[in-house]
């Protein structure tokens, strides 16, 4: 694994050695936001770019007049996430991809980034909250345990 070279969509993400199961903390992501991290990891998320590949006949520009949009457009300049970027300042103050994709801190950094904006899905802002919030009311309640003491 560590012989194999760097590049592609998840070259970012390969610093991280393999595991065969998720690191315990994304067991608690919605599985919303888990499949987009992941997406987003592997460079097969929704972005311009990327689905440029797929349709051909749609723009690869950005919403917000970038002539490409990609997943280092969305993390570093993109207007439209300028709000939330300091969600990935804390992983990485200087927007560094190896460093938002490829180490525990910054990937906990991307999910809490894609759950707060909705990016790199194709439905958008909006659309993702709600979904988000129909999501976690369908999930049934914890368990409340109450002891009383003596």
């Amino acid at each position: 694994w560590h012989t194999l070279p760097r590049s592609g969509g998840y070259q970012y993400a390969n610093r991280l050695p393999p595991r065969p199961y998720p690191y315990q903390h994304f067991d608690d992501l919605p599985r919303r936001v888990y499949s987009v991290l992941t997406q987003v990891r592997t460079g097969h998320c929704f972005s311009g770019e990327y689905y440029y590949r797929r349709v051909p006949s749609e723009s690869p520009s950005c919403p917000c007049g970038h002539h490409l949009q990609t997943r280092e457009h969305v993390f570093t300049e993109c207007p439209a996430y300028r709000r939330e970027r300091w969600i990935l300042r804390r992983a990485s103050p200087a927007l560094m991809m190896t460093e938002l994709l490829g180490t525990q801190k910054g990937l906990e950094a991307v999910a809490g980034f894609i759950r707060a904006t909705g990016a790199f899905t194709k439905s958008g802002r909006e659309t993702w909250r709600r979904a988000l919030e129909e999501d976690a009311s369908a999930m049934p309640a914890p368990a409340i345990t109450v002891s009383v003491l003596p």
